[in-house]
């Protein structure tokens, strides 16, 4: 787990104090089944207070599965308890996306350089605190090719979850957008910077800029919004799933293996349907800011 991105380590450290809290000093070997599922059960009929939802629990059981596999490995036990577990049902609720239209009334709600910054996340797809690590040297203007290699945690900048940078084209709009932010600047400078001169922080920037353009204009979502509405796009312009893929940074290991990506016509075609998407809003902010 020491190799889990800091977030992930930070809900994990939380599952584990839960099941320190039920299983307390038991030694590992005597952790059974059983004992395991009368937890589970005993948190799914809590209510008030101590309520512990089924996605919860989900986290927790896939947390001590990863604890016991390692056990097993290191011969501590001979058995996982945890495998055969019987876990409550969770429905996943539908995660908010934002349309095509909803980000043109978004970016024109928006102060620079925020609104070039959500145009940039819904065409790239890309996650938060990627767009918050980005410096002047990772946009290729002459090419419209971004690369993506390293994302933000906190006062850290760490590489991806894929471990390997992905690069991506973007449309001439956008690049026309992003020459100021790029040319005669210092090429490890950051990309985006705050009002106080500072590279962005991904949740201020966030709960600062994005959620009171997003009350005022009525929506629900955050960042992950533009994502999932970027994927519903893709799908909706038939993009390749090799596209999509590198896009959101969804590695799978089985399909990815020695993958080398290449910016290809398909990539390019999408960059090119995006850029036109926005290009208008934005340059009538631009105007207003002039």
């Amino acid at each position: 787990m020491s190799k889990h991105a800091p977030s992930t380590q930070t809900s994990e450290k939380s599952d584990l104090k839960a099941w320190d809290k039920t299983i307390g000093q038991l030694p590992i070997r005597e952790i059974t089944e059983e004992l395991l599922q009368m937890i589970v059960t005993k948190w799914e009929a809590a209510s008030g207070d101590d309520a512990v939802g089924a996605k919860t629990i989900k986290n927790r059981v896939a947390t001590l599965r990863l604890v016991m596999k390692k056990a097993k490995k290191w011969g501590y036990i001979s058995v996982n308890p945890v495998l055969e577990l019987e876990l409550p049902t969770w429905d996943k609720p539908e995660q908010p996306h934002f349309s095509v239209e909803d980000v043109r009334r978004i970016i024109k709600e928006s102060e620079p350089p925020y609104n070039l910054v959500w145009w940039l996340i819904f065409e790239t797809a890309i996650r938060r605190g990627e767009v918050c690590a980005l410096d002047v040297k990772h946009i290729d203007l002459k090419n419209c090719i971004i690369t993506v290699s390293r994302s933000r945690w906190g006062s850290t900048l760490k590489n991806t979850k894929s471990k390997k940078a992905r690069k991506f084209s973007f449309s001439p709009e956008l690049a026309a957008a992003l020459r100021p932010l790029v040319e005669g600047r210092n090429p490890d400078d950051p990309l985006f910077l705050s009002p106080e001169g500072e590279r962005l922080d991904p949740d201020n920037f966030v709960k600062r800029e994005l959620k009171p353009v997003l009350e005022k204009l009525g929506l629900e979502g955050g960042t992950h919004a533009f994502r999932h509405g970027a994927a519903t796009l893709m799908d909706e312009l038939n993009v390749p799933m090799k596209v999509r893929q590198s896009r959101l940074g969804h590695v799978d290991p089985e399909t990815t293996l020695n993958y080398s990506h290449i910016v290809g016509e398909d990539d390019r075609k999408l960059s090119a349907s995006i850029g036109k998407l926005f290009a208008q809003v934005y340059a009538s902010c631009a105007n207003v800011a002039a």
